[in-house]
């Protein structure tokens, strides 16, 4: 009996102990109103479900071995801290509630009673809430916060989804765009009625999402378009460029464009040098453009014929 109550002090204590972290609700704007807290849903946050002593002396007694309980209750107690821990260092909201608790967050209504203790809920706006064991939260973290809705697991997902043919791409280019640490992707591919694609992936955390695909940068020969040819396709990290060559039916026009990353992956046109000379002529014209004459226009919503009309033809 002496152990027994021995061990149970030992409980008491892991719960108020320095080891578990400890979390607020008071930025969450939280209120308690009988046994319902309403937490508003800005935010995203974690949600610690703690055991009620009540429930504590209820699951104790179901087990023969009473050692058996405090070494579980321990190990959940030690998981539980870990997972606190990790969420601070990652600056994620979190707040503890007890179990025999209803909280409302924004039109849903959660029964606490209905979950594990010592399982955590993950909340984000607009995505269904899951629940979770402390062990797992860097895994449920990363794919739950920071994975994207459509992101894949691997760049050869990416090709099956949207049908592309690895022997169809004519240029492949690897680069961490958005500076987080991994590798990015900037392909043209060639499709099947023979014009062109720049598409780019993004990598984030190894889960790969199509950011845009664009069949209007880089076009092919003889599609109707004038285009002659595309040539000095370039990319790194801070810049695409490339060059094309259109004749009309007195004039050539050599075209360099290049497109600046605007330091998050994003690509935006940054300037044009536009030469221009008589057929059977030597002696160029140059013209430059820049942002003060077209604007802002993204790699993603460029369209090289449109902008050859309105930017370069028009007064010609």
């Amino acid at each position: 009996m002496k152990k027994m109550i021995h061990m149970f002090l030992i409980l008491l204590l892991i719960f108020s102990c320095k080891q578990e972290p400890k979390f607020t609700n008071n930025n969450f704007g939280s209120k308690s109103v009988s046994d319902t807290i309403v937490i508003n849903d800005k935010t995203d946050k974690v949600i610690f479900i703690k055991p009620t002593i009540k429930y504590l002396d209820s699951i104790k007694n179901t087990y023969k071995n009473q050692d058996d309980f405090y070494t579980i209750a321990d190990d959940s107690n030690f998981y539980t801290a870990e997972a606190g821990n990790f969420l601070k260092e990652n600056n994620m909201d979190t707040i503890n509630v007890y179990n025999n608790k209803i909280l409302k967050i924004g039109n849903s209504i959660i029964k606490l009673s209905e979950y594990k203790p010592w399982s955590l809920l993950l909340y984000k706006k607009n995505k269904n809430i899951i629940n979770v064991f402390p062990i797992d939260i860097e895994k449920e973290f990363n794919n739950y916060f920071l994975k994207k809705d459509n992101a894949l697991s691997s760049i050869n997902d990416i090709f099956l989804k949207y049908n592309i043919n690895s022997s169809n791409i004519l240029n492949k280019n690897e680069e961490d765009f958005d500076s987080n640490g991994t590798k990015d992707y900037m392909l043209i591919i060639q499709n099947s009625n023979g014009t062109r694609s720049l598409l780019q992936i993004e990598n984030e955390n190894n889960s790969y999402s199509l950011l845009f695909k664009n069949d209007h940068v880089i076009l092919c020969e003889d599609c109707g378009n004038g285009a002659e040819s595309f040539y000095d396709y370039n990319v790194d990290k801070s810049i695409l460029v490339f060059s094309s060559s259109f004749k009309s039916d007195e004039e050539i026009y050599k075209t360099d464009f290049e497109f600046k990353n605007e330091g998050n992956g994003s690509f935006s046109l940054n300037s044009v040098s536009v030469f221009i000379s008589e057929i059977g002529k030597s002696e160029e014209n140059k013209i430059t453009l820049s942002e003060n004459n077209f604007g802002t226009i993204s790699l993603k919503d460029f369209n090289y014929s449109k902008f050859l009309s309105k930017y370069i033809l028009k007064n010609r």
